[in-house]
This record gives C-alpha cells, sequence and structure tokens, in this order.
C-alpha cells in the first residue's frame, strides 16, 4: 500500500540519483504530501544547482519548519549564493543549533571568514562542533596567529583543536628547521592515547615541515602498535609504515625498525605480508637482520603458520651460525 513515507522514498531516490525531472513529476502526481516531501524537493533541487526551482518549492509550502528553512539556506550556500543565505538566516522564525552550525560553515566555505566570525560571536549556545569550524576556518584562509588567540578562548579544548593549530603553524614555516618539534607532538599524543590523532597529524603535515627522521619513524611504529587491530585497520597502518620505508626521507632504518615492523604485521595477522616484505628487503640487497627473522618466527608460531616459520627458522640458524 502506497502512503506518502513510501512516495517520499521514491522522489528522494530519484533525487539522489539526480533524475530531478523525473522526481518533480512523480511529486506532482502525488495525493498526498507532507513537510518533509516538500523539503526533500527544496533541497534535491538546490543540490543539483536548480536554486531557483528549489526556492519556488519553498515559496509553494503550505507550512513550513524550520528543517524547510535550513535546507533552502545550505542550498543557496552550496551555489555560492552566500548573501542571498544571508538574507534568508536573518528573515528565519526560529533558528535551532542547526540553522547556526550550517550558516556559518557556509559562510566559511564561501571564504567570508570574519563574518563567520562575527555571527558565532552572537551565536547564543555554543558547542564544540561550532568552534572548531571557525578555528579550521580561521587557519585554512591563513589567519593562523588569529585562530590561535580564538582557541586559548575556546571553553572546549581538545586534542582535535590544538593539531589544528599546530598544521596551522607548520604550513606558515614557523616551527623551526628539523623534526624535533613535530617528533615531540607525535610522541606526545601516542603517550596520552591520542594515537589517531598523532597518524592524522603526521599524514597532515609531512609534506609542511621539516623531513621526518628515525625517531619519526619510530614514534609512528609505536602509536601503530598500541591501536588496536581493528582501529583504523591494521592494514592501512602497514601499509602506511612500509610506504615510510620506502620514502627517501631518512637514512637506512636500523634493525629495530625492521623488527617492530614485522611485529605490527604479526598483531594484525599479516604473516604473508611480513615475509613478502622480508623477501623485497633481500631483493633489494638488504641484509635481513637476525633479530627480524627472530620476530618472524615468533609470529609464525603465534598464528601457527607451520610453512613459513620454518623458512624463519631457518634464517635465524643460518644468521646465528654467521655471527658465531
Amino acid at each position: 500500500m502506497r502512503n506518502v513515507f513510501s512516495w517520499n522514498l521514491v522522489i528522494g531516490g530519484l533525487l539522489n540519483g539526480q533524475q530531478v525531472d523525473l522526481a518533480k513529476e512523480v511529486f506532482r502526481q502525488m495525493s498526498d504530501r507532507d513537510i518533509v516531501s516538500w523539503t526533500i524537493m527544496v533541497s534535491g533541487f538546490a543540490r543539483v544547482g536548480r536554486i531557483t526551482e528549489a526556492r519556488e518549492f519553498f515559496e509553494e509550502m503550505p507550512v513550513k519548519d524550520v528543517r524547510a528553512w535550513n535546507a533552502l539556506m545550505v542550498g543557496y550556500m552550496e551555489n555560492q549564493q552566500a548573501d542571498m543565505a544571508e538574507v534568508l538566516f536573518q528573515t528565519l522564525p526560529e533558528r535551532d543549533s542547526d540553522s547556526w552550525k550550517h550558516f556559518i560553515n557556509g559562510l566559511l566555505c564561501c571564504q567570508r571568514v570574519n563574518d563567520a566570525v562575527r555571527y558565532f560571536i552572537v551565536m547564543p549556545q555554543k558547542c564544540k562542533k561550532p568552534w572548531n569550524l571557525v578555528l579550521l576556518g580561521l587557519i585554512r584562509s591563513g589567519h593562523v596567529e588569529a585562530a590561535h588567540g580564538f582557541l586559548e578562548k575556546l571553553p572546549h579544548h581538545d586534542v582535535v583543536s590544538w593539531t589544528n593549530v599546530l598544521v596551522g603553524y607548520f604550513g606558515l614555516g614557523e616551527v623551526g628547521s628539523d623534526a624535533t618539534v613535530w617528533n615531540v607532538i607525535i610522541c606526545g599524543l601516542g603517550e596520552n592515547n591520542h594515537g589517531e590523532e598523532g597518524l592524522k597529524f603526521f599524514v597532515r603535515i609531512k609534506d609542511l615541515g621539516p623531513s621526518p627522521d628515525a625517531a619519526t619513524f619510530t614514534s609512528i611504529l609505536i602509536i601503530c602498535s598500541n591501536l588496536p587491530a581493528s582501529h583504523l585497520g591494521g592494514q592501512i597502518h602497514a601499509e602506511m609504515i612500509k610506504t615510510c620505508f620506502d620514502h627517501d626521507w631518512w637514512t637506512k632504518p636500523t634493525d629495530e625498525h625492521y623488527a617492530c615492523l614485522i611485529d605490527l604485521l604479526r598483531r594484525f595477522g599479516l604473516i604473508d605480508e611480513a615475509m613478502t616484505f622480508l623477501n623485497q628487503m633481500r631483493a633489494d640487497g638488504i641484509e635481513v637482520p637476525i633479530s627480524v627473522w627472530g620476530a618472524l618466527l615468533g609470529a609464525c608460531r603465534i598464528h601457527k603458520n607451520i610453512a613459513l616459520g620454518e623458512i624463519a627458522e631457518m634464517y635465524l640458524s643460518v644468521g646465528r651460525r654467521t655471527d658465531a
């Protein structure tokens, strides 16, 4: 049995598939429409750039709630018509938290940072998200010092806010000429249970700051090894570390680095990948340290990989005899 809910699903699906004219035809054929039906049409037409028709649907609405007003305002912002969005915002009969967040975020996306800050100041209820939106907007527009001052006024001091400002300073080249500063930051994030933010920080500044060194690499390895296997995905971590080995950022990795990498792969159950990596090392003329073969052997025992375990044990025995 068809009802307004099922019709809304149909027109929503058509709009998501950018079949806007067909959605309009179906909408006109609906015998019963609710506020959701109209709002779907407003946001759907705005999303594909047909903002004039979106406004027409809005004006036709027999009853408008705050969600409909927000939908049209977001539509104007998405179509780079911030002035129209501002006029609409000023005439809103009521504003909820989404109205403020969408409007301020839209101003930031349209590079109207000063206006965003101005409206943020008069925002009646401020939660963490709009504070961070304005903070990011200031940084992206190059006002890093203003962002720093803004951050110090934040009632919600979190690691995301601080790392955003630090990334901004790195982008300006104001954090020093070696990797010492970012090593301290990454290590500190890891030691204070913010390992994920440490990895994100590394990814964001690797092309902005000085070249990372062996200490940087060690900190990243430690962070990865301390994150649970399900966190962000072990394969992502392992692939990032292998990429670091291949990058011409630093001199030859230490035996400890290789052993840590094998242990990391072991924790995520990637034994075959670990063996492939060691084979590639040997193919590249890099001598695999005994400690690394030992790490692989331990991994094979844990995961009951007898075949690779025998290979690792063989190379481990050869290495010990050579050292003797």
